[in-house]
């Protein structure tokens, strides 16, 4: 993943604040919220 200079590093101290077992985690998680808060569907991939 591209990120501005900076962000990748901020982006890893919040995934340990909160708890994620990793950084992809908490993307994903992030990328569902927002889809259901958009679609208000759930985002289901088969």
């Amino acid at each position: 993943m591209t990120l501005p200079k900076g962000m990748k590093a901020r982006l890893d101290e919040i995934v340990k604040e909160q708890g994620y077992p990793s950084r992809n985690d908490y993307v994903v998680t992030a990328i569902r919220e927002k889809y259901k808060r958009d679609t208000g569907k759930d985002l289901i991939v088969e």
